[in-house]
């Protein structure tokens, strides 16, 4: 879903968008750990997706193009923090390798077609060279394993909630390699929204800690 969002709009945008993720993550892990967290946790939640939907809202124009973009890239939010939780929940009985390469397999029947289907929507396809392929072996070895086997070991250690929270310096890094690799340019506007968001998610893990502390104060 990133990749068709990625069709409709530039990187910096959707990077704002993903940036709700850390957030959502912990979400998830409360919901399926039944963790109790403060108030200030929720607060802090609502204010991140406060500011996710101005943000969606300010850029669409409601013209239909830029809001399809924005869904795609909250939907793959969303399912990318479930599966998170799931993975690290899994990683406690398996081998981060053996997880994520399950999860390669058993998605072959969906991504198998879809590739298929969108290969041939493309009206210039061009040709296959050797830029391309190097280019996919990388994207595939690092973020399918270089990434996801020490991310799932770094979920199972520090806890799903708490570890996920370092994906809130993903933002930074997309929007900056945006800049240097892509040339584009980053508005005031989606600048704020990240900082914001960014705050946000800072905020939940402040909130988080300082209960902790507490509950273990009380003992």
């Amino acid at each position: 879903m990133i990749a068709l969002a990625l069709l409709r709009t530039e990187t910096a945008p959707v990077a704002v968008i993903a940036s709700i993720m850390p957030l959502t993550t912990a979400i998830f892990a409360v919901l399926r750990g039944h963790e109790n967290v403060s108030n200030q946790f929720w607060i802090a939640s609502l204010v991140g997706t406060g500011i996710l939907v101005f943000f969606t809202a300010s850029r669409s124009s409601f013209d239909g193009n830029d809001l399809i973009a924005d869904l795609l890239t909250v939907g793959a939010v969303l399912a990318s923090s479930f599966c998170y939780v799931q993975g690290a929940e899994l990683t406690r009985i398996y081998p981060g390798w053996k997880v994520i390469s399950w999860v390669v397999i058993m998605a072959l029947p969906i991504t198998v077609p879809v590739t298929i289907w969108l290969w041939f929507q493309v009206e210039d396809r061009g040709a296959i060279n050797t830029h391309a392929t190097i280019g996919m072996l990388v994207l595939g070895i690092s973020s399918m394993y270089l990434g996801f086997i020490p991310w799932y070991r770094g979920l199972k250690d520090a806890g799903t909630a708490r570890g996920s929270q370092v994906q809130q310096l993903q933002v930074f890094m997309t929007l900056g390699w945006s800049v240097l690799i892509l040339g584009e340019s980053v508005p005031p506007l989606t600048l704020a929204c990240s900082i914001g968001i960014v705050l946000a998610v800072t905020w939940a893990i402040l909130s988080r800690q300082g209960r902790s502390k507490s509950v273990q104060g009380a003992k």
